[in-house]
């Protein structure tokens, strides 16, 4: 893991939400894409994270297709660039108790995500 970089999980068609979707929309698109993490953007910027966690909560409520992703989101999420290595990456994260850091090119775009079950597929070919 010492030689490997965010820059692995940059991804080609990243899905993005805006912060006027309703919850409904982010359910419907971890469901479509088999995603747990989708970055809510605005004008280009990543302003938020919507976890499938925070999907868990509001969903219980029954309004879903009222919410908006902005209401639910977690606000300024934990970003690193693309040459960051993956060791200091997962560092950060537990040292920061998230489960998931977003991944910016050199111009600060969201070009991917890493999560905890990323670094947990990692552990486990280091392993085999």
């Amino acid at each position: 893991m010492e030689n490997m970089t965010a820059n692995m999980y940059v991804i080609s068609n990243l899905t993005f939400l805006d912060p006027e979707s309703t919850v409904y929309d982010a359910y419907e698109r971890m469901k479509r894409d088999q995603i747990h993490h989708i970055p809510v953007v605005e004008n280009g910027e990543a302003i938020g994270i919507i976890s499938d966690r925070d999907l868990q909560f509001v969903t219980l409520s029954g309004n879903s297709q009222e919410i908006k992703c902005k209401d639910i989101m977690t606000e300024k999420p934990l970003s690193v660039s693309t040459s960051e290595p993956l060791a200091d990456v997962a560092k950060t994260m537990i040292d920061k108790k998230v489960n998931s850091v977003l991944i910016n090119n050199t111009e600060g775009k969201v070009v991917g995500i890493f999560t905890s079950t990323d670094a947990l597929k990692i552990l486990a070919n280091q392993l085999i």
